[in-house]
């Protein structure tokens, strides 16, 4: 016979043919592992604290408080604020008439205006979109100008010039300035 068959508790009980008596709670077995460890880690604590008390601790607990406190008065040193505030106050005006003084002396005495600059400037600024103006209000600001449309018609331009201009320029630049 097999040695598993031999061993196991329903080939015992139909040999023997009667059933012991005992009964095994349910789920014993699987939490039976958990209870030994618990049971175990606390018998490895011990009861005790390690913390005692002085005899008559809690009796002469007021009054040994009462001693410490009333037995000596600290000196505390105050320091006033405004010394601190004079002090840095002084200090922050030095630093502003030392800056004002500064900028007096090393700034230029030359002052910028509108005609001071570059008319390459101000067209490079209007190229660039950096002011939105238009055709027109640049028109109504350039009316006056010595500009006189017959100055062109009256100068006389060589057929070479006009040769030369047509053979080196873009056609793309041409056919842009048509428009």
């Amino acid at each position: 016979m097999n040695i598993e068959l031999k061993n196991s508790e329903e080939f015992i009980t139909n040999k023997v043919g009667k059933k012991t008596g005992f009964k095994v709670l349910e789920n014993y077995f699987e939490s039976l592992e958990d209870a030994i460890f618990t049971r175990l880690s606390e018998e490895l604590f011990t009861k005790q604290t390690g913390f005692e008390t002085p005899s008559n601790y809690f009796n002469n607990l007021e009054e040994t408080i009462l001693t410490k406190i009333s037995s000596e008065e600290k000196v505390v040193k105050v320091i006033p604020l405004y010394t601190r505030i004079a002090r840095f106050a002084s200090i922050a005006t030095a630093a502003c008439v030392l800056l004002f003084v500064g900028f007096q002396l090393f700034s230029s005495s030359e002052t910028i205006s509108f005609d001071t600059l570059a008319f390459g400037d101000v067209e490079n600024w209007v190229e660039n979109n950096i002011v939105l103006i238009d055709s027109y209000e640049l028109n109504d600001a350039f009316k006056i100008s010595d500009f006189d449309g017959n100055e062109l018609l009256l100068s006389e331009i060589s057929d070479e010039t006009i040769e030369n201009y047509l053979t080196n320029v873009d056609t793309s630049t041409l056919l842009n300035e048509i428009d």
